[in-house]
């Protein structure tokens, strides 16, 4: 298996569009002001009035501004539909303690921002692993002997060049007040990053 949760050339692409869409729609209020301010003036016969170029103008941001935001929507949704397949058939219709794409992307991201803040160079988070599977909900000791497991998700995900792959998922379980489980692997050259940073500022005494 080797879904992927993110993506640096499609985020990239994301990107641009967004900026585009932002720039576009930045320019919407000052033709707004435009077209609502008539000119008083005459207009000599056969020029095109002020408030029609506006108009058009108008018109023509406005189509450009829905063929990206379609293409947006369009990126975002590929990147993300073969993640929400997998895991819907996965999950099956448990929802409450399970992790759907949005857990998964979130989860990835956090993994990658946690690394950084250790000390991991970019360029050392490639091939770093991370296990996990949720906590079980919260109860008193009376009602988690009473009750049985939560349908929950087991994930196993890898940070490539590109991003991070979803490489194993599988159904699992989690009882009451069971703690989430988590395993991060790294490569040496990452764990030397995070040695490094963590002793930055310790000097070891040599008598």
């Amino acid at each position: 298996m080797n879904i992927k949760i993110t993506s640096a050339e499609i985020d990239r692409k994301i990107a641009r569009l967004k900026a585009d869409i932002s720039r576009i729609q930045n320019r919407f209020p000052v033709l707004e002001s435009n077209l609502s301010t008539r000119d008083s003036q005459a207009v000599p016969a056969g020029a095109v009035k002020p408030d029609t170029v506006g108009a058009k103008k108008f018109a023509k941001l406005t189509v450009e501004l829905n063929q990206k935001t379609q293409l947006l929507k369009e990126l975002e949704e590929a990147l993300r539909a073969p993640l929400v397949a997998h895991l819907k058939l996965i999950n099956g219709k448990a929802k409450t303690y399970t992790m759907d794409a949005d857990d998964v992307i979130y989860y990835a991201f956090e993994k990658e921002e946690n690394l950084k803040a250790s000390g991991v160079t970019v360029k050392n988070l490639v091939g770093a692993e991370a296990w996990h599977r949720p906590a079980g909900k919260s109860g008193c000791n009376a009602h988690a002997k009473a009750s049985g497991p939560s349908i929950t998700t087991y994930i196993e995900i890898r940070r490539v060049a590109d991003g991070w792959r979803l490489v194993h998922a599988e159904r699992s379980k989690c009882y009451v007040n069971q703690n989430a489980f988590e395993k991060v692997i790294v490569s040496p050259a990452a764990n030397d990053n995070i040695i490094q940073k963590a002793t930055k500022n310790i000097t070891v005494r040599t008598s």
